[in-house]
């Protein structure tokens, strides 16, 4: 509907049209036009001003996700349209090229931690090559977006004047993290998810973190290998963004703990807590980065999870449990099923 200003009106056209590639695009074309002005300066003359764009709908919505929060992309627009001038419906002639992306984003995280992404994390590569951040932003739902909820965002990118949609991946990273790379065209990247792995142990370790030298039986219930960690049963938010740094990969061990007693001290239970677990990578042992800490009664069991990080290029991983003069439990890892990805 023309939009009456009072001393003028702008009238919107929309085309739609198949692209050769076979995207449908709607092409916008708006006409500005500015009245003679008063008698008093009838030297004036009409200005028209021609802006069009091109809106990607085909393949779309289409999203990843990154640490505990889900982004989904549901509207892309190319074109020469000024970045201050979109959000309010309103179109007008820019000397650059720029596209503008819609997108959902929801925090998927069970345990109550808010979204917290200092600096901005989103970028655009054109054809692999960074374009940098976003020249307009609004909505900001990567700082304080509560577990559980979701929220719009719309940002701009100067890009090419010859840039075509099937050139643009929308790349979400923090720091030394492995990114997301959101392609807006073509096929998605395989998601990374959880894969199982191979962790058998079952025997005794000694409890020597609290001194009580009672018999601890372990025995592994699941193993995974992620790049991120979601819902940590033990420090939520132990590892930053909960993103795999570049280069290393998330090892998550749940294990039953069972005390079958021994020698009593205290209360008659025993304390686990981080000192009992190591994972040994290539023989160099690391301590979790998270884990629990609690006590366990005489012929009581509880379900503990350990999470560690290692790097992805490592030949041989093994779990130590307990300590090494005490009589512990050694679980070798089998992570082939994760190579490659």
């Amino acid at each position: 509907m023309p939009r009456h200003r009072g001393w003028g009106q702008t009238i919107i056209a929309l085309v739609v049209t198949v692209a050769a590639c076979g995207q449908q695009t709607t092409e916008a074309t708006t006409t500005t036009t500015v009245p003679s002005q008063p008698t008093e300066a009838r030297a004036a003359t009409t200005t028209v001003a021609e802006v069009s764009h091109q809106d990607l709908e085909e393949g779309l919505p289409r999203g990843g996700t990154y640490g505990f929060v889900d982004i989904t992309i549901t509207g892309a627009t190319l074109g020469h349209i000024q970045p201050n001038t979109f959000l309010r419906g309103e179109q007008a002639l820019s000397d650059s090229n720029h596209v503008f992306l819609t997108m959902e984003v929801a925090n998927v995280s069970e345990k109550g931690d808010a979204a917290n992404w200092p600096p901005t994390p989103y970028g655009l590569r054109v054809l692999g090559e960074s374009a940098g951040p976003p020249q307009m932003l609004e909505g900001r739902p990567h700082i304080g977006l509560p577990a559980l909820t979701s929220a719009d965002v719309t940002m701009a990118f100067e890009v090419p004047d010859e840039t075509k949609f099937a050139d643009l991946e929308l790349v979400v990273a923090q720091e030394d993290r492995i990114p997301l790379v959101i392609p807006l065209v073509g096929d998605l990247p395989s998601p990374f998810g959880q894969v199982v792995v191979e962790a058998i142990g079952e025997g005794p370790a000694r409890g020597a973190a609290s001194g009580c030298n009672q018999q601890l039986e372990v025995e592994f219930l699941d193993s995974t290998v992620s790049i991120d960690l979601l819902d940590s049963e033990s420090y939520p938010t132990a590892y930053g963004s909960r993103r795999a740094a570049v280069g290393d990969r998330f090892l998550t061990v749940e294990t039953r703990v069972l005390n079958r007693g021994g020698s009593r001290c205290g209360a008659g239970g025993t304390n686990v807590d981080g000192s009992l677990a190591r994972l040994y990578v290539d023989d160099v042992p690391r301590a979790p980065i998270a884990w629990v800490n609690t006590t366990i009664a005489i012929n009581e069991a509880k379900d503990l999870i350990w999470h560690f990080n290692y790097p992805a290029n490592a030949d041989q991983l093994r779990i130590l449990f307990g300590s090494e003069e005490a009589e512990p439990l050694w679980v070798p890892v089998d992570v082939s099923a994760v190579e490659g990805l």
